[in-house]
């Protein structure tokens, strides 16, 4: 791909430094050459090495000619003075000159200070020196109106505090159930109402408030538990017999969420995770909010944000593993065992047990767990994936095993009584080749070293 193909795109930031420096340097070529409103790339370069206010810009934000003209505030006019023309004294004679007393100078004459420039004015930015919209007076701001004169985008005007006369009456903030701040802004026009009317109240000052002792953990209840007191055994009630502070806070929660899903306390605000703590679990019964969501979707969509914060990576995406399962089974029909499939498919070998035989859930002491043998239901999308892909093979296909002989015990794996090959052509299985090749060893083992000799 060359440069004039990269210039020519629709999304190639013409009359910006970042055009100049991705190949856009020819005066000509450039989509702003002729443009009354940009620059050209190679201009806007220019521009923003040798003026540090356009270097503030983003690099790719196209630069308008207006910006390389900043208006200043023009000089005061000088007011012409008419000269006077100085009378000659006339002639007088020479005579002696007395000696004069010394007369203090009079102090010089020291300019008015000029008036310092407006805030909210292109002059309180470059004179003034009001560069940070928070020490600004005016609304908008003396850094807004020069960025709004270099970019040609109208500066946005301040919204009016919370808390205030101007939220309420210039803000539309009406309720005190949508105002974040305390007191609220219907609150604050309340107070000047009735100090406009009545005056303001005078209450009587308030007698000094005497220091109380810290609180001693209360066992046995929730302000224990909120005190500290979370461990189960080692609450001293617990010792007593009674229940211990954690069990208290278990216990009222637990009241306290079927209390709310009886319909007592305020409703439930649906669309919410606390709508969902509440008990409204079902998406068909769940109202939802203005949105459509429902409280089961805000509340997985709350529990993705928070392992997202904490870094946990997304889960992958899950299929249905009996496709795989039977595939599985295909191969191993075929010859191949789990080993040999695992390595073909680059899967473990635990995992694709766990898939054909179940899961492995043993307990500290040796025993079977709840899950023990549970068979997956979904598997990982990639791992089912590259388990479908494996072709039958057999690994040991030039062996010159045959079924109903031990190589077919050992080589193809072939470990039933009632489904070897051999059977159905009346010899015998591969699991009884086997056996009676062990039992042969043993007897002979027997006759070679008697029972006591040494070897």
């Amino acid at each position: 791909m060359s440069t004039l193909d990269v210039v020519t795109t629709a999304d190639f930031p013409h009359g910006s430094p970042a055009g100049f420096a991705q190949g856009c340097r020819s005066a000509g070529g450039c989509a702003h050459h002729g443009s009354a409103t940009y620059l050209t790339c190679k201009e806007a370069a220019l521009a923003r090495a040798s003026d540090w206010h356009l270097s503030r810009l983003p690099v790719d934000q196209p630069i308008t000619r207006a910006a390389l003209v900043i208006p200043r505030t023009p000089a005061r006019p000088e007011t012409p003075q008419p000269q006077r023309e100085k009378a000659r004294p006339a002639a007088r004679p020479k005579a002696t000159k007395a000696p004069r007393a010394k007369v203090a100078s009079a102090a010089p004459m020291v300019p008015a200070p000029a008036p310092a420039p407006e805030h909210g004015t292109l002059a309180g930015y470059w004179e003034g020196g009001c560069f940070r919209e928070d020490n600004c007076p005016a609304d908008p701001s003396c850094s807004q109106v020069n960025l709004a004169h270099v970019t040609g985008i109208e500066p946005p005007k301040r919204a009016p505090e919370h808390g205030t006369l101007a939220g309420y009456w210039e803000g539309g903030c009406v309720r005190d159930a949508d105002c974040p701040n305390s007191p609220t802004c219907a609150q604050v026009n309340l107070m000047s109402t009735k100090t406009t009317e009545r005056g303001p109240k005078t209450h009587p000052p308030r007698a000094p408030k005497t220091p109380r002792a810290a609180r001693e953990p209360v066992h046995g209840s929730v302000w224990g538990y909120r005190l500290g007191c979370q461990s189960e055994t080692e609450c001293p009630n617990f010792d007593k017999g009674g229940p211990s502070c954690a069990a208290a806070y278990t216990t009222y929660y637990r009241d306290y969420r079927a209390s709310r899903r009886a319909g007592n306390g305020p409703p439930i605000k649906h669309g919410t995770p606390t709508g969902y703590q509440m008990g409204c679990h079902d998406r068909d019964s769940c109202p939802g909010n203005d949105d459509g969501i429902t409280c089961a979707d805000a509340s997985l969509a709350e529990e993705r944000r928070r392992r997202r914060a904490a870094g946990r990576p997304e889960q992958r995406p899950l299929v249905d593993a009996q496709p795989a399962r039977e595939h599985v089974a295909f191969l191993r029909s075929r010859g191949m065992g789990i080993v040999s499939i695992a390595r073909a498919a680059g899967v473990s070998k635990t995992g694709l047990r766990a898939l054909v035989y179940g899961r492995e859930d043993f307990t500290p002491d040796g025993g079977r767990g709840p899950r023990h043998g549970e068979i997956p239901k979904r598997i990982d999308k990639e791992k089912a994936k590259r388990i479908l892909a494996v072709a039958p093979f057999n690994p040991r296909s030039h062996s010159t095993a045959t079924h109903g002989t031990r190589n077919g015990y050992r080589r193809f794996n072939c470990r039933s009584q009632t489904d070897c090959p051999a059977i159905a052509e009346g010899g015998i299985s591969c699991y009884e080749a086997n056996s009676k090749y062990q039992q042969g060893t043993r007897q002979r083992a027997a006759r070679r070293w008697p029972t006591g000799a040494t070897r």
